[in-house]
């Protein structure tokens, strides 16, 4: 074959490779490319918006709109025990270890007596539901948002109002509490002897773990919306759409750059951070350079994600039915769930025991490519 005719030929084999789309190493090795089956329906009328929450490989954890908390076997997607927390949450439910921590109000005794729900912090068994009081006799005041972090001795509690208390959890003692002219705006923070928690002048507060004393105020020019912690930078996205790295030895800026809305949530992943926009879009931004390395346009606002295996993560939008498994490496959508036309979701997914859990208006429901008998 002489030259003019090699080239043709590489032309025309060129052009017949492009009729087909490249395989990512999430859709030439992974099981979730492959069509979903449905495991299991756990049906309530009672869903909320709250995050599901999951322990161990064993137990779903509902809350629901009756101010109950629901353990449900992941295998089975059977009820094992409910646990009354109060008429209502006052913050996300945080999983620590074989407890979960929970904040609730009795707000129709309140109302009756006149006076503002004060919120108790609970302590619930993941095995059993048994439910104790966190710390006896601590008094939260803001039941409009109460936030929760946890390193498994220490407890930080952060009310949006500008309280703070941290506690010593096996001992039930309050290691110390401030006040602070302000709101907080973010769940805190904690690495080393450091606690970081967003604030409503615009800045990242840094606490000593220690006594609470201020140590470091960050600023960031916009209200923050969510943190992330490395072992050497501070990543903030804040409510009009900007994402900024942080240097924990300087609190200098190392880069920020901008997306179309408001952030709800950054996640790390691998050299990547993950940020989901209220534009409607997720994006893979380098940690090193805040470059943006993909972008995926999804079909409403983010409700959360879940990583299902090492490359790949399920998606969900408020009110959609269709919920999509997004190449971690690309952005490339590689599967799908599609609800029935009258359900829709309601909250992040949950993965675990190699099923995926979505919450939708009308109950839970779990997915799996091959592990519905597990």
């Amino acid at each position: 074959m002489d030259k003019i005719s090699k080239t043709i030929f590489g032309y025309l084999l060129l052009f017949w490779l492009a009729q087909f789309p490249l395989v990512s190493w999430a859709q030439a090795k992974s099981i979730w490319v492959k069509p979903l089956q449905q495991c299991w329906v756990f049906p309530s009328s009672n869903m909320t918006s709250l995050k599901t929450a999951s322990d161990n490989e064993k137990t779903i954890l509902l809350p629901t709109s009756q101010g109950e908390i629901v353990g449900i076997d992941i295998s089975k997607g059977q009820a094992i025990w409910k646990t009354k927390i109060g008429e209502t949450f006052d913050s996300e439910i945080f999983v620590d270890g074989q407890s979960l921590l929970v904040a609730g109000s009795e707000t129709a005794a309140a109302n009756a007596l006149g006076s503002t729900p004060s919120p108790s912090m609970l302590s619930i068994n993941i095995d059993s539901g048994i439910a104790s009081s966190l710390i006896p006799n601590l008094r939260l005041f803001d039941s409009e948002g109460i936030f929760i972090e946890s390193n498994g001795g220490l407890v930080v509690i952060a009310e949006r109002n500008g309280n703070i208390y941290a506690f010593n959890k096996a001992l039930k003692e309050v290691l110390w509490r401030k006040t602070f002219d302000l709101g907080f705006t973010t769940r805190p923070k904690l690495l080393n002897s450091r606690l970081y928690v967003g604030s409503s002048n615009r800045t990242v507060i840094v606490l000593s773990v220690i006594d609470g004393e201020m140590v470091g105020q960050i600023p960031i020019g916009k209200t923050p919306s969510d943190l992330l912690l490395s072992d050497s930078a501070l990543y903030v996205g804040d409510q009009l759409g900007g994402v900024r790295s942080i240097s924990l030895s300087t609190y200098s800026e190392i880069w920020k750059t901008k997306t179309g809305g408001g952030i709800s949530e950054i996640a790390a992943f691998e050299d990547v951070i993950l940020v989901s926009s209220n534009d409607n879009f997720e994006y893979a931004i380098s940690k090193k350079s805040g470059k943006k390395v993909w972008k995926r346009k999804l079909a409403g606002r983010i409700l959360g994600k879940a990583l299902v295996e090492s490359r790949i993560a399920a998606m969900v939008t408020h009110g959609s039915n269709i919920g999509l498994f997004i190449d971690l490496n690309d952005g490339a959508i590689v599967n799908r769930i599609t609800l029935s036309k009258d359900d829709y979701f309601v909250s992040a997914p949950v993965f675990l025991s190699g099923k995926i859990v979505v919450p939708t208006n009308s109950g839970l429901i779990a997915y799996s490519p091959d592990r519905c008998s597990k």
